[in-house]
C-alpha cells in the first residue's frame, strides 16, 4: 500500500523530484528513532543501536566544548582588562628597521588604525650602535675635533636610548606577567587542541544510525566555535561536511528502500 501511494502521488512528477521526495521520506523515517536525542546518549543506554566508541566520544564533547569556551572567555577577559595598560614605545626608541612594536598578545601593534607597525629599537640594537660609535671615536683616522665631539654626543644620546629601551622592555614584561596572559593563552591553546583532537576522533568513527549522524553534526557545530586559526590548520576537517552529507543521504536511502 505505501508503495502504491507513493507511485500515485508521484504520477507526473520528474524523476529527480521523486528521488528527492523518497529521500526526504526515508530521512524522516530514519530520524524517528533519534528524534528525541538532542545530545549524545549515554554509552550504556540499551536504547542506543550505535557504534559504542562513537557514543563514548560524543559523551565527551560537552565537557571539552565547555572548557574551550571558558578558556577562550578567560583569555579575552585578560586582554580586555590589561590591553589599556600596555604602554606605547617611547618616541626616543622608535627607529627604522628594528623590531616591530607589539601589543600584550605579541601581535603587531597598529597605532591609530595604521596599516603598518612602527619599528622599535631594543637595548641590544642601541648597544651595537654605541659600540660602533665608540670604535669610530677610538680610530686615529678621525682628525677633526668637530667630528669627535659629534661622536661623543651621539654616544651619550645612544646610552640614553639604551636606558629607555631597557625600562620599556621591563615594563612590558611586568605587565605581561601580572596579567597572566601567557597562562590564559596556554590554557586556551590546550583546550582548543584537545577539542579538535576529540572532533577528529569522532569524525573518524563509522556511524550505524541517525544517532551517530547527530553526534557528528553536533561535533561539527562545536568545531565551528573554535578560533579560525585552529580550524584552518586542521586539514583533515576540510571534507567533514561532505562526509556528513554522504552519511545523511545513505541513511535516507536505506530507510526508503
Amino acid at each position: 500500500m505505501p508503495n502504491t501511494t507513493v507511485r500515485a502521488a508521484a504520477e507526473g512528477m520528474p524523476a529527480a523530484n521523486l528521488n528527492r521526495r523518497r529521500l526526504l521520506m526515508g530521512l524522516a523515517a530514519a530520524s524517528t528513532a533519534a528524534a528525541a536525542v538532542t545530545v549524545a546518549p549515554a554509552a550504556h543506554s540499551a536504547a542506543v543501536n550505535e557504534n559504542p566508541e562513537l557514543v563514548r566520544l560524543g559523551n565527551e564533547l560537552p565537557a571539552a566544548e565547555a572548557e574551550m569556551l571558558a578558556a577562550k572567555a578567560a583569555k579575552s577577559a585578560v586582554i580586555a582588562e590589561w590591553s589599556p595598560r600596555w604602554p606605547l614605545a617611547p618616541d626616543e626608541i622608535i627607529e627604522h628597521g628594528c623590531e616591530i612594536e607589539r601589543n600584550l598578545t605579541g601581535a603587531g601593534l597598529h597605532r591609530d588604525g595604521r596599516k603598518d607597525c612602527l619599528r622599535v629599537g631594543t637595548a641590544n640594537d642601541f648597544r651595537w650602535w654605541k659600540e660602533s660609535l665608540e670604535r669610530q671615536l677610538a680610530s686615529k683616522r678621525i682628525k677633526s675635533e668637530a667630528r669627535r665631539t659629534h661622536l661623543r654626543k651621539e654616544i651619550k644620546k645612544t646610552q640614553r636610548k639604551i636606558s629607555i629601551a631597557e625600562r620599556y622592555a621591563a615594563e612590558t614584561a611586568r605587565i605581561r606577567e601580572a596579567s597572566g596572559y601567557e597562562q590564559a593563552s596556554e590554557r586556551h591553546c590546550a583546550a582548543t587542541k584537545a577539542l579538535t583532537s576529540l572532533i577528529v576522533a569522532i569524525m573518524a568513527q563509522p556511524e550505524t544510525s541517525m544517532q551517530g549522524v547527530m553526534i557528528k553534526a553536533q561535533a561539527l557545530a562545536t568545531w565551528k566555535k573554535a578560533d579560525r586559526v585552529y580550524r584552518v590548520l586542521n586539514v583533515d576537517g576540510f571534507d567533514w561536511g561532505s562526509q556528513l552529507a554522504a552519511s545523511v543521504i545513505r541513511m535516507a536511502s536505506e530507510a526508503s528502500s
